[in-house]
């Protein structure tokens, strides 16, 4: 094993895998001179939690792994809204299909169901949501989360769901503004 030009010991064939989730930053260097570095988010992901979108977008412009691709889309639709739509899209949809973490896609997933949800594309907002809320507990889904669920539902005739996604959004969320604009149909 070497750090920077220095070998230590008698080495021997190893392997090491990283973590998926935080995306540790590691070097592995099997003697051939050659190393590999994975993407280290940390401090993209450390300004979103903040929601300092405007510092994430130009970090992760040109991203091209999983984490950096969802922190731009998803820092360009928080800071810009809905216009931001017809950029944000397609990448969320490419980490939906892809190899993403499930976070990761349920959070794509929400976001692109808002979208859905403003272009009055009801069908896909009920699929994008519905999915995103198999992957989260109940307790969990906001009480936007909740009313595109149920008001989606209202708008394709799934009235069902649409009245237990309402019970649920009353039991979690009682006090929500949002209740009083549901409509049932």
């Amino acid at each position: 094993l070497r750090k920077e030009n220095h070998a230590a010991g008698i080495t021997v064939a190893a392997a090491i895998r990283g973590a998926e989730e935080g995306k540790v930053e590691m070097e592995w260097d099997d003697g051939s001179g050659s190393t590999a570095k994975a993407n280290d988010r940390s401090a993209e992901w450390k300004l979103f939690g903040a929601k300092q979108y405007s510092k994430v977008i130009p970090l992760t412009k040109n991203a091209s792994d999983d984490d950096g691709v969802f922190l731009h889309a998803a820092s360009t639709y928080y800071l810009i809204g809905n216009s931001s739509a017809e950029k944000v899209t397609p990448a969320l949809e490419k980490i939906i299909s892809g190899g993403a973490g499930s976070g990761i896609k349920t959070e794509s997933r929400k976001i692109l169901a808002a979208i859905d949800f403003e272009s009055a594309r009801f069908d896909r907002s009920w699929e994008h949501m519905s999915a995103a809320a198999k992957s989260v507990p109940e307790g969990e889904i906001g009480e936007s989360g909740y009313f595109i669920l149920a008001q989606s539902a209202f708008y394709t005739n799934r009235f069902d769901e649409g009245r237990e996604y309402l019970r649920k959004m009353k039991k979690y969320h009682g006090r929500s503004p949002l209740l009083e604009k549901i409509v049932e149909r």
